[in-house]
């Protein structure tokens, strides 16, 4: 996991991303592989999309009676490596008070990232639903419990290739998930089966972080020079 989470880290910095949310897309990444999905098919059309501009790292939050709204000003789709974090740490402070909160965000790139960005988040007492459409009318729907993690791998493999949607994100207080009821739960999966061409495009990423080696780069301590990079 420390080498998924140093490669994906990097990739995120790649392909524009500060180091911190860098650090949370690994993370969300990370739990996607617990759950038996290959992260590199959600994570690579993401990082594509932010670095060529097809989606927005600005986001803007807005309310009306029913829900809080994230949105791009300009109305173009948002990166989930940006909402992914603002959602969540939004939702994460609303939830003190105990009732339900709905947040929308009008049009993200990722929809199962979003589900990946609220499980990492550790609320301390509740169950949140994440729902999105789909092609032909069908709706997903993912729920993270205290100890369980229901509709996310039927999400993924029917939402193919994945498209821009609006997703909706609900906390409704409930029991404590705690990382001690978590750990304890079912066994996460060990084994995912990984595609090779999206693990391509998060490995060109990951390089864009890299250090050329150089008798500059070594006498500042830029690794061992062993490598074309470091």
């Amino acid at each position: 996991m420390n080498e998924a989470k140093f490669f994906f880290t990097r990739a995120a910095v790649g392909a524009g991303v500060p180091f911190g949310l860098g650090e949370d897309f690994a993370a969300a990444s990370i739990w996607l592989a617990g759950q038996g999905i290959d992260p590199a098919k959600i994570s690579a059309p993401a990082l594509s999309a932010l670095a060529e501009g097809r989606s927005s790292r600005r986001i803007t939050r807005g309310k009306n009676a029913s829900a809080t709204h994230f949105v791009d000003a300009d109305g173009q789709t948002i990166s989930a490596l940006f909402a992914g974090p603002a959602v969540a740490d939004w939702m994460q402070v609303a939830s003190a008070i105990r009732k339900e909160i709905i947040a929308t965000i009008v049009c993200v790139d990722q929809p199962a990232l979003i589900a990946a960005y609220m499980a990492i988040e550790g609320f301390e007492a509740g169950l949140v639903e994440i729902t999105w459409p789909g092609r032909k009318g069908k709706s997903f729907n993912v729920e993270i419990g205290p100890n369980s993690v229901n509709g996310l791998i039927a999400s993924v493999q029917d939402n193919k290739p994945p498209s821009p949607a609006k997703v909706t994100v609900v906390f409704k207080p409930h029991n404590p998930i705690s990382e001690d009821i978590w750990l304890q739960a079912d066994p996460r999966i060990e084994v995912v089966d990984v595609a090779a061409e999206p693990w391509k495009v998060v490995m060109e990423f990951f390089k864009k972080c890299l250090v050329p080696s150089s008798e500059q780069s070594l006498e500042q301590g830029a690794g061992a020079g062993l490598k074309d990079n470091d």
